[in-house]
């Protein structure tokens, strides 16, 4: 899983502070998706563990590692949200700087091979 995550991480911007979420966004955020008649059973069984893996919250900090990563809540991330959005982000830089906004992810579905991985990624 972390060569999943470390492949969609953001090339670091020099002095600027690279935020995460620090569990997985669970299926409520990630979407809901269809799967057409004509998709591969490949993709179908990585889409059925996405499914699967993500009806529950994980934590991401062992699988996104120490280097130039900070990591934030979910609850933290709403709490600035909460009412208007140019607002939320005026408090959500005065409070973090040395950024530019913040990263989430979904768990990983794999298919049974593990040859591929289906992951949701959201970069605000």
């Amino acid at each position: 899983m972390t060569a999943v995550y470390r492949k969609l991480l953001p090339s670091s911007n020099p002095g600027k502070l690279s935020l995460f979420v620090s569990t997985t966004r669970t299926v409520r955020m990630c979407g809901n998706f269809t799967v057409g008649w004509k998709a591969s059973s490949t993709y179908r069984e990585a889409v059925s563990d996405f499914r699967r893996v993500n009806l529950r919250v994980h934590d991401l900090r062992p699988f996104l590692g120490p280097e130039n990563i900070s990591f934030i809540t979910e609850r933290e991330v709403d709490s600035f949200f909460d009412g208007s959005l140019l607002t939320g982000w005026e408090r959500f830089h005065s409070t973090y700087p040395n950024t530019d906004g913040y990263y989430a992810f979904s768990a990983i579905g794999f298919d049974k091979k593990r040859t591929l991985a289906v992951v949701y990624m959201e970069g605000i």
